[in-house]
């Protein structure tokens, strides 16, 4: 049985697919962070796990990092170091997800972005999938390689040293990331999400979660009781001044109730909120809204 075992976990096509999963995981990830990576950010020091410097670091890097796996993984440089990236940064996540199960941090995971809706549970799933995908590439990868530029280099890197095909690997890698990641990040939306027909509310702050941690927790209850049938948005006002312009906000955080298309001239903002929020006025805005 072990040998059959191991005779499955090294075939080429098994690893063939664990590379090229993880990497299409990978990239669709990291670009529905990129497009909102400012909400990306707001979501991260939401949860409230890491200090403030060091949530914005994280989720500053964890697009990029994620991209340069996949891209890692598709392109066959330094494979190995990104299986062994992608575990860390994967159990990272883990971490996250559990901790969200026992935390009122939102019904559905940011991991995807706007591009796919995970709950805390299925993001959890998807997770332990990229964990046994990224083990199973770091264990049995090596043994078995898959076509890829590291493969067509291997007689140049004999010729030249380990250390100069390492740093040439690492700066090919960089040129694709940056070439791929850039225009995917000047071209995101202008909005974090697409409200469609339902009510849209914005939230408007400076990134300073420990500064409103009082408001953050009063959205974060009307997540949880409100669910689908509102939209959520966060926009940060010192990277999007124009956007905080078009509805009046200055440097103060504000709560809006919006109905209509927000970049639209049909949008309507029915409540306007400050600091100290007012739980039950919202939730009685927000069921007159609702009820039309």
């Amino acid at each position: 049985m072990n040998q059959r075992i191991e005779h499955l976990l090294d075939s080429p096509y098994l690893v063939a697919f664990s590379r090229l999963a993880l990497a299409g995981l990978m990239i669709a990830a990291s670009i529905g962070k990129l497009q909102h990576q400012a909400l990306f950010v707001d979501t991260v020091e939401e949860y409230g796990i890491l200090p403030h410097d060091l949530a914005v670091a994280y989720a500053r890097a964890v697009p990029w990092a994620e991209l340069a796996i996949g891209a890692s993984l598709v392109l066959g440089l330094l494979s190995t170091l990104a299986a062994a990236t992608s575990i860390l940064l994967v159990d990272s996540l883990v971490v996250a997800n559990i901790y969200a199960l026992f935390q009122p941090v939102g019904e559905s995971c940011p991991c995807f972005g706007q591009l796919v809706t995970l709950t805390h549970v299925q993001a959890f799933a998807v997770d332990c999938v990229m964990l046994l995908m990224g083990w199973h590439l770091l264990l049995w990868g090596r043994k078995v390689r898959s076509p890829g530029l590291e493969m067509w280099m291997d007689g140049w890197i004999a010729a030249a040293g380990k250390v100069k095909g390492y740093l040439l690997q690492l700066v090919m890698l960089a040129a694709v990331v940056v070439a791929a990641g850039y225009p995917v990040q000047a071209t995101a939306e202008s909005w974090p999400v697409d409200p469609g027909d339902r009510p849209l509310l914005m939230m408007f702050w400076g990134g300073c979660a420990e500064c409103v941690e009082a408001e953050i927790e009063v959205v974060a209850q009307v997540e949880l009781e409100y669910g689908s049938e509102l939209a959520f948005a966060r926009v940060n006002y010192l990277e999007d001044a124009e956007t905080a312009g078009r509805f009046g906000v200055g440097d103060a955080f504000a709560l809006l109730v919006i109905t209509g298309d927000p970049s639209g001239d049909d949008c309507v903002v029915h409540c306007r909120f400050g600091e100290g929020v007012d739980i039950q006025a919202l939730t009685a805005c927000l069921d007159e809204v609702l009820g039309g």
